[in-house]
């Protein structure tokens, strides 16, 4: 009774009892006092502060890894131009050289009256055999292995007389352009072959010095008069021949009437089919002193030392490009003109990421073929 009467008197006044205690609760209820508050207040600001000054911290510093990245990747890019653009000074400088000197000119001269005797002389029947069998069974075979299209052999069969015995002669017998360069009289007794002997150390030298991957020398009417390495080009005749539609033969169009002795031109990548449908790129230079011309210089660029140029020698790393980085160059078609890093040091990963990009499965998998990206 008791009990019941006090909590009575305390609803009554306005308070409720703790369970178990009987006692009002709103009795213990006591708020923070000043000095609780202002510490609660300065932790507060405090932590506040330090979450400010962190993010501030680290938006900075992320953005100055960013822009040094940025910077670095500038510095590079900077450095491969100027480095591409001294490769092609050099052999800008080498056409000027080599097309104006006396050793050029006097073999320019010499080839050109040396291929028009050949012309002069009949066709060789068993001569004919020889490059119906080459490019029935080597040529145009290997030619569709790496381009992947068919090839009619009668297109690119040889037809003037000096076109059949300097192929004959010099292009079937090797095993390799490389040994090709090395022959210098094929003892056929011709005067062609005895200018030959005279001169292909010289611009075997030229080739090897300046890595060029062929050296032509062409007279004034179109014919391919001399090669280093003797390809299935030597003896045509760019403006009638197989050829006559190929980016060399219009930059050799433009050296040979351009009027200007000293005038050199670079030529973009094209497929060259003589060089087994490889992209391939000229440097072209009239041939001639005092006015006169006696022809064209064509140097086939050396790709591999532009490739070396943008891949550092394949060490990436020493120039600042990490595990990933690389750098290259792009043609107008918006296509490669220089190697890529991932399908040297992974080609399937390549394949796999190219075609996640847009390439074709097709065009994937002729990269990875045959391990280059120029114009692919």
């Amino acid at each position: 009774m008791v009990r019941e009467r006090t909590t009575q008197r305390a609803a009554a006044q306005g308070m409720t009892t703790a369970p178990g205690t009987g006692g009002p609760i709103g009795s213990r209820r006591r708020g923070l006092d000043i000095q609780s508050k202002l510490l609660i207040m300065l932790l507060s600001v405090s932590i506040g502060s330090t979450l400010v000054v962190g993010w501030v911290g680290y938006a900075n510093g992320r953005d100055s890894l960013r822009d040094a990245a940025f910077d670095q990747l500038t510095n590079v890019r900077e450095a491969k131009a100027d480095a591409v653009q001294a490769l092609f000074s050099s052999i800008d400088a080498g056409l000027r050289l080599d097309s104006s000197g006396a050793t050029g000119n006097q073999a320019a001269v010499e080839f050109a009256s040396a291929f028009a005797e050949l012309n002069a002389q009949p066709v060789d029947p068993a001569q004919e055999a020889v490059l119906d069998a080459y490019y029935d069974t080597e040529f145009i075979p290997a030619l569709e292995e790496r381009t992947g299209d068919n090839s009619d052999p009668a297109v690119f069969l040889p037809t003037s007389s000096a076109e059949i015995s300097l192929q004959a002669e010099y292009t079937v017998p090797p095993a390799s352009f490389e040994e090709a360069a090395l022959v210098d009289d094929a003892g056929d007794g011709s005067a062609w072959s005895a200018v030959n002997a005279r001169y292909n150390a010289y611009f075997r030298e030229m080739a090897t010095s300046y890595q060029y991957e062929d050296v032509l020398i062409l007279d004034t009417e179109g014919n391919v008069v001399y090669s280093v390495y003797k390809g299935v080009d030597l003896g045509t005749n760019l403006l009638t021949g197989p050829y006559k539609g190929t980016i060399l033969a219009e930059a050799y169009d433009a050296a040979l009437n351009s009027n200007v002795v000293d005038y050199t031109e670079i030529t973009d990548f094209e497929r060259y089919q003589p060089s087994l449908g490889m992209p391939t790129a000229w440097g072209v230079s009239p041939i001639g002193a005092g006015g006169v011309v006696n022809g064209v210089l064509a140097v086939q660029l050396p790709i591999t030392a532009m490739n070396d140029v943008m891949t550092g020698g394949e060490d990436w790393a020493a120039y600042g490009l990490g595990e990933t980085g690389e750098s290259y160059l792009v043609g107008p078609d918006r296509t490669m003109r220089s190697v890529s890093r991932l399908i040297i040091d992974d080609p399937e990963l390549f394949r796999e990421l190219s075609i996640e990009g847009g390439s074709s499965p097709a065009t994937a998998q002729r990269m990875v073929d045959v391990g280059g990206t120029v114009q692919l």
